[in-house]
């Protein structure tokens, strides 16, 4: 006699799941199926497996490119390499989205393309939003394995093992926290961190728990947690700004990027291999032209820079997408007034800050400190968080004048805080009660200084 297993996708879970709750909620006793009789595993293990999830599908979905790119290629010259030598490129280009630097031609590439990064914090998100046990050792599990595969792929291909395992580690750890916290839950995050919501209270309610159980010196204050979400806003706006300027250089390009796109003359293969390798590399622009913003800049090699009202151009790769770089009118000098919109984008944030300060002063008037560690912690994670994406932007594309490639982190990442704290403390203290008493008291004395002078000349005059 043959038994038949139990569907395991996941609609039929869900469904089971659903019929043993409603069984349950009308008294019933909910009847075992074989996966009710089935020994629950070790939450670390349910981790390990979901990061082995994760790990196969962004790999599989950078290394098979790859080998349709070669078997392409094979297909109208000939060539002594082999289909592994697809493979150890693939896979050298997914240690290099983890951080880890690689060596092509004995030449260093540091270069991350961020767009393998994000390929891989999604995956880890969706293998870690369907495991059934959120728990720290589930966790614990999948960060730990995820690293481990990254390190074995690390060492294979001779990269650096230990800048690839803390980006696997930053990658892992972000992806599966985030799926774990979001889990199967449908509510957005602009409900859920609605003051007065459940989910809203019931953040508050882990915040509590999990604050109860640190030291005094260790719990951030109500002014410091308002500045860090207000900083996560920021950024969050500073990503929304830089990818409309890429739109608008990538329109002002178009011609540039199709003359380079015809030049190459590729085959319908080799352009799609193109198309998502370049893709790659839109997030890493996204951040240069945050960095153009701030006024910093950016280079792409040592022979070309770009910022605000100014490009210097020189030798680059045969890259359609270095198309949509600023160049022509792009560089013109109206363009110098771009970090406008970065002050414009600190001044909505300010406001922002300074209703949730009066939120949390209730009937009492908000404090010059709770203005002070608001805009200190503004300042410091948009400072932090900036300068660490512009980091990993940036790095050597090759030998030569490609070694250096990207924007400076400090110099963008000070501007990015400057820009952020003094817009805040501009809207700040513009509505804070104390500055409008003393206009209005200013306002007065001018008054009664001026009004006098003007009754004693209508009394002349009469």
């Amino acid at each position: 006699m043959v038994t038949m297993a139990a569907p395991t996708g996941a609609m039929s879970v869900q469904r089971r799941r659903a019929a043993a709750r409603s069984r349950a909620g009308a008294g019933g006793v909910p009847a075992q199926g074989p996966e009710d009789l089935t020994p629950a595993a070790p939450g670390w293990i349910i981790g390990g497996l979901a990061a082995l999830q994760a790990a196969l599908w962004s790999y599989g979905l950078i290394v098979v490119p790859a080998v349709a790119a070669f078997v392409s290629a094979a297909a109208h010259i000939t060539t002594d390499a082999t289909w592994r030598s697809a493979v150890a490129v693939g896979s050298s280009l997914w240690v290099l989205g983890h951080g880890g630097p690689i060596r092509v031609s004995g030449s260093g590439i540091s270069l991350v393309p961020l767009g393998l990064s994000v390929l891989a914090v999604l995956t880890c998100f969706g293998s870690a939003r369907r495991a059934v046990r959120r728990t720290p050792g589930s966790l614990l599990g999948f960060v730990v394995t995820y690293a481990l595969v990254v390190a074995l792929v690390a060492g294979a291909v001779g990269a650096s093992i230990l800048p690839t395992v803390a980006g696997a580690l930053l990658i892992a750890g972000l992806g599966a926290t985030t799926g774990m916290i979001r889990g199967d839950r449908r509510d957005s995050a602009r409900r859920a961190l609605r003051p007065g919501s459940a989910r809203g209270g019931e953040l508050e309610q882990r915040w509590s728990e999990v604050s109860a159980h640190l030291p005094t010196w260790a719990i951030p204050s109500a002014a410091v947690r308002i500045g860090a979400r207000a900083a996560c806003a920021f950024l969050a706006g500073l990503t929304a700004l830089g990818a409309v300027i890429v739109l608008v250089w990538a329109v002002a390009g178009r011609s540039e990027s199709r003359d380079i796109l015809t030049s190459l003359g590729l085959d319908a293969t080799g352009g799609l291999v193109l198309a998502v390798g370049q893709a790659t590399l839109v997030p890493n622009l996204v951040v240069w032209s945050v960095a153009w913003l701030s006024g910093a800049g950016f280079v792409v090699g040592t022979a070309s820079s770009f910022a605000p009202g100014s490009a210097t151009l020189g030798a680059l790769p045969a890259l359609p997408v270095l198309g949509a770089l600023p160049t022509g009118g792009m560089a013109g000098p109206t363009m110098r007034w771009a970090p406008l919109l970065i002050v414009a984008l600190a001044l909505a944030v300010g406001i922002l800050v300074w209703r949730r300060l009066q939120t949390a002063a209730g009937s009492s008037e908000v404090s010059w400190t709770a203005m002070a560690s608001a805009v200190l912690s503004l300042a410091i994670v948009v400072g932090v968080v900036g300068g660490c994406a512009v980091a990993a932007a940036s790095g050597s594309a090759g030998p030569g004048s490609l070694a250096v490639v990207g924007a400076e982190a400090i110099p963008v990442a000070r501007r990015l805080a400057g820009y952020a704290a003094g817009g805040a403390v501009v809207a700040m203290v513009l509505q804070h009660p104390a500055l409008r008493r003393r206009v209005h008291a200013a306002a007065l004395r001018i008054g009664r200084t001026v009004r006098p002078r003007g009754g004693d000349d209508a009394d002349t005059v009469g």
